[in-house]
C-alpha cells in the first residue's frame, strides 16, 4: 500500500508496525503527517516545538528542524551561553518571510538525542 504522499506506511518504534495519519481524508506516511502538523501549526498557532543540535564531525555545525527532518531550516543563527551547569542556546530564524526565535537550555552537551527547543513567532 501507498500512502496519499506517495511513499509506503512508516514503520513506528511505538507500534512496532508500519503505519499512516488520515488527515483532511488523506493517508500520509509519518514523516509527511509530522511535516504538515509541524507547518501548519507555526502558521496557525505561531510557535512549534523544533530540535537543535550540533552536527558529529560536521565541524560543530548545528542542525534545526523537527523531529523527523522534514521540515529543516538552513538559515539561522546561534548565540551559545555556558554557564556553570548549562549550555542556553538562543536562536533566530525565518519562516515564510517572519521572523522566529527559541531558546534551549541543556544541561549536559554529551547527550547524543536531539534536544527540543520551543520556537515562537516574533511580533
Amino acid at each position: 500500500m501507498k500512502c496519499d504522499c506517495g511513499h509506503e506506511p512508516t514503520f513506528w518504534i511505538d507500534y512496532g508496525e508500519p503505519g499512516y495519519d488520515v488527515i483532511d481524508g488523506k493517508t500520509l506516511c509519518y514523516a509527511c503527517g509530522n511535516r504538515n502538523d509541524t507547518i501548519n501549526g507555526m502558521r496557525r498557532e505561531g510557535e512549534a516545538i523544533l530540535h537543535l543540535y550540533k552536527k558529529k564531525g560536521k565541524n560543530g555545525k548545528f542542525h534545526l528542524g523537527n523531529y523527523w527532518s522534514t521540515v529543516v531550516f538552513k538559515d539561522f543563527s546561534v548565540v551559545e551561553i555556558f554557564g556553570r551547569d548549562n549550555i542556553r542556546r538562543d536562536v533566530v530564524f525565518k519562516f515564510e518571510g517572519q521572523k522566529w526565535y527559541g531558546v534551549q537550555v541543556i544541561k549536559n552537551e554529551s547527550s547524543p538525542y536531539s534536544n527540543p527547543i520551543n520556537c515562537r513567532r516574533k511580533r
